[in-house]
């Protein structure tokens, strides 16, 4: 299937964090990237089958479980919690050729620690 979502064709990761950057600081107030830095620091091939949960259900039938996509990754600070840097996992998912990014996800823990991930952008809707 031939989704669409946020066109990115030809950035590398820091084009791709800037262009992110706006959603990013939607979520997080007051979060400001620095000049010259990326929030994406690695990427990895996956199924859909492996990265269904960072899609709406209702565009799963976009996809095929065997359709494959470059999913990226980084961390960002986003203050202090109990005098620690509290720090937030961010991932985007990507066609496999990056020309499009189809989610902007972050992990966090719930109030009893459960890791849970939120995805704070949507670019197939």
């Amino acid at each position: 299937m031939d989704a669409r979502g946020l066109y990115i064709a030809g950035l590398d990761a820091n084009g791709i964090s800037s262009k992110l950057e706006t959603y990013i600081a939607d979520y997080i107030k007051g979060y400001k990237l620095g000049t010259g830095q990326s929030i994406l620091v690695e990427g990895h091939i996956f199924y859909f089958s492996e990265v269904k949960h960072m899609v709406r259900t209702k565009h799963h039938h976009l996809f095929t479980d065997d359709e494959k996509f470059l999913g990226m990754s980084g961390y960002i600070a986003t203050g202090n919690k109990h005098g620690e840097a509290n720090q937030l996992i961010v991932m985007v998912l990507l066609d496999e050729l990056s020309k499009y990014a189809y989610s902007l996800c972050v992990q966090d823990a719930d109030e009893d620690g459960a890791e849970r991930i939120i995805i704070i952008k949507d670019f197939l809707s």
